[in-house]
């Protein structure tokens, strides 16, 4: 679908082209302070919020069906509707056109940590922007 936006991968602290390149382009960059957070090990999803009051939901490839399970990401939302029902009336607000990314993480989705016995969402960067404007990348 034309507004589905892949997260890109996010870079290392090692891979020193990338680091040059950015600190090239927004030389302010390098005296900034930044929080690091940890890496969450689940299956990565994004929510689009539009001002007409809709959404969707997506995995790191496409957008979901309302049919379409990909790890109960239905019935965990249920769990999350204030945080959605908020986004809903910020997008109709300011008729802007609100995307987050996050992780899905808990019981059933990687079995390489244990999180607990429900799922989870982090939501760990977001882009806001009028539907009239484009998404650039920075890549």
């Amino acid at each position: 679908m034309k507004d589905f936006k892949k997260y890109s991968s996010i870079e290392d602290h090692y891979q020193n082209k990338f680091i040059e390149k950015a600190v090239a382009q927004y030389p302010n960059i390098s005296t900034e302070t930044f929080i690091v957070l940890e890496k969450i090990d689940g299956a990565n999803i994004q929510l689009l919020f539009t001002p007409d009051g809709t959404y969707k939901v997506g995995r790191r490839t496409s957008w979901l069906s309302k049919d379409e399970s990909f790890y109960d990401i239905w019935n965990t939302l249920e769990k999350y509707k204030d945080m959605v029902e908020f986004f809903q009336n910020m997008s109709k607000l300011s008729n802007d056109t609100i995307r987050l990314y996050g992780e899905l993480y808990g019981k059933g989705i990687q079995r390489r940590i244990n999180y607990g016995e429900e799922k989870y969402i982090k939501i760990f960067d977001f882009i806001c922007r009028k539907p009239e404007d484009k998404i650039e990348e920075y890549r």
